[in-house]
């Protein structure tokens, strides 16, 4: 993403860079500042279990404050996806990286770091002043959720039956899993059957369309 900015001409693009992460980095100080934290490590290579999966990650910011862990994610733009992620309880990623990143007891808090804006996302109530705190799912209720969810699928997958997550199958795919599971598929949070995430216009380069539940 920054190869383009040392092109010639781009030295508008290039100071709108400058002052974009300037002012991210002031504001990220000032939120660890005044929440009496400090920056442990970048890119802190986090590894561990999950529900017997062997997962590993790179945290973008591991902070530390009177000996206990926080996280936190950087994502460059795209506040509203981010937030919805949280309020519904789909914020995976920083749930996961929290329990790697947990050294007993609870678990550490964490949130997104929206650099464009210079604002910190979170559900943890009073961990960071000055973020904008949001009404979701705790990250422990997250990752019960995803827990509850990856045994739902793995009990599915086993009997045979691959979901399509095609807009037109959606519900024909969540009934065929119930029939499956003896119980219904995960309806919100991390395992809901979704359209695909739309998230760019090149879905046929990162996904596979199936025209019906494949048994």
């Amino acid at each position: 993403e920054a190869a383009p900015l040392v092109a010639l001409g781009a030295e508008v693009e290039r100071h709108r860079a400058r002052e974009v992460v300037s002012q991210a980095a002031g504001a990220l100080f000032a939120l660890l500042r005044s929440g009496g934290w400090r920056a442990r490590a970048a890119e802190r290579v986090l590894s561990g279990r999950f529900e017997g999966a062997e997962l590993s990650g790179s945290a973008d910011l591991v902070l530390e404050k009177a000996g206990r862990a926080g996280v936190l994610d950087l994502k460059l733009s795209n506040a509203r996806r981010f937030q919805e992620k949280l309020e519904g309880g789909q914020a995976l990623q920083v749930a996961l990286y929290a329990e790697l990143a947990r050294e007993g007891g609870p678990l550490p808090p964490t949130g997104y770091f929206i650099v464009s804006r210079g604002e910190l996302l979170t559900v943890d109530p009073g961990a960071f002043p000055g973020a904008r705190e949001l009404a979701g799912p705790s990250m422990a209720e997250t990752l019960a959720a995803a827990a509850d969810a990856l045994r739902f699928w793995r009990d599915v997958l086993a009997r045979g039956v691959v979901a399509s997550r095609h807009e037109d199958l959606v519900d024909a795919s969540a009934r065929a899993a119930r029939e499956a599971a003896g119980r219904p598929a995960p309806s919100a949070g991390p395992g809901a059957i979704e359209p695909s995430c739309r998230f760019c216009d090149y879905g046929a380069l990162c996904g596979v369309t199936l025209r019906e539940v494949a048994r």
